[in-house]
């Protein structure tokens, strides 16, 4: 398939479906990559702020104020949540890659067919293994 086979597909197709496949395949998706592995990398620093520990002024030792336990609590849920949210969204960004080159595929896929008396391709059988060769001669 050359250029021009490309560019008749794509003028013959409607205007609304010629936009979004164009658009779906020219977006950001490398941007929207790196700012969902930001994302993910914040989720995973919530998810590991140390525990809140005591501290010892001189020979007096004071424990950790409950609210440190909460907040560490707290921050390890968002952090939870945020990478679920960024795994969703991975899939999503994900499927939607996959839509625009699934689109151009079957906008184009009738134009590699082979012309009218050539041959058919056939499949290619594997080759024979040596092991399956040797334990047919066993017999």
């Amino acid at each position: 398939m050359n250029i021009d086979e490309l560019k008749a597909a794509l003028a013959a197709m409607p205007a609304d479906e010629r936009e979004a496949l164009i658009s779906g395949l020219f977006a950001d998706y490398e941007g929207e990559g790196a700012m969902l592995d930001e994302r993910g990398e914040y989720a995973q620093a919530l998810r590991d702020t140390p525990m809140p520990e005591g501290r010892k002024y001189g020979r007096v030792y004071t424990a950790a104020n409950p609210l440190e336990h909460i907040a560490r609590v707290g921050s390890r849920g968002l952090g939870e949540y945020q990478r679920n949210q960024t795994n969703k969204d991975r899939r999503a960004l994900s499927d939607r890659r996959s839509d625009a080159l699934r689109g151009l595929a079957t906008a184009v896929g009738g134009m590699g067919t082979p012309p009218a008396g050539a041959p058919a391709m056939s499949p290619v059988a594997p080759a024979p293994s040596p092991l399956a060769a040797a334990l047919r001669g066993m017999r």
